[in-house]
């Protein structure tokens, strides 16, 4: 073995074992500590997520929804407030159907998922 194919050796065991610990770590953390429902608008199509948030302090929180029939996706970050409420839907551009993904992600939380 030549002294590139070893140093190539060495750097994917390392990145291995930290991508092994990094995803430990992420098993360990609790889960994001938010509540959802679902609410069905007076004036428009598709539902909307009502996220809650059970913390006693403000959680920012990156939400990322998917729709897997048509492949769009959007992004969104904001802030709820200790044990407030906060709604993705028709006045973000987005109606929340049969089959859509939501992944929300805070610091400090394991990312969870939801298909509705």
């Amino acid at each position: 073995m030549n002294k590139t194919s070893k140093i190539l050796l060495a750097v994917a065991i390392l990145a291995s074992t930290i991508f092994l610990a990094y995803d430990a770590h992420q098993r360990n953390l609790p889960a994001v500590p938010i509540q959802l429902s679902l609410r069905s608008p007076l004036l428009s199509a598709g539902d909307s997520v009502q996220m809650h948030n059970l913390m006693l302090y403000p959680l920012r929180v990156q939400a990322s929804l998917y729709d897997p029939q048509f492949g769009r996706s959007e992004k969104y970050e904001f802030v709820i407030s200790a044990n407030g409420w906060h709604e993705l839907g028709w006045l973000n551009g987005w109606q929340v159907a049969h089959g859509d993904i939501l992944t929300i992600a805070a610091f400090g939380y394991r990312p969870s998922r939801w298909q509705f």
